[in-house]
């Protein structure tokens, strides 16, 4: 009976592919900029890496502005709307 293929063992086939079929140099792998580079080993990794792609968190302030800016443009749909209606 074959085993489920989980997107991790998904994984772990693609690495051993991409190393010519060579479990053991799945392990010795130094394509770190590789998507699937932390998942490699067929396993979660402890911690779940962190993707920073620079730009600052959001405040609470921004996030305030952005509620207020869907709400306005939400309100000019529905506002269009019925004058088309």
């Amino acid at each position: 009976m074959k085993r489920k293929l989980t997107p991790l063992r998904a994984i772990r086939h693609k690495c051993i592919d991409c190393c010519a079929g060579q479990v053991y140099e799945v392990k010795l792998c130094t394509a770190e900029s590789c998507p699937l580079y932390a998942y490699r080993m067929g396993k979660l990794p402890d911690p779940l890496p962190e993707y920073d792609d620079g730009r600052p968190e959001p405040t609470e302030e921004d996030r305030e502005r952005w509620k207020k800016f869907g709400q306005e443009m939400r309100a000019k749909q529905l506002g269009n709307a019925s004058k088309d209606a």
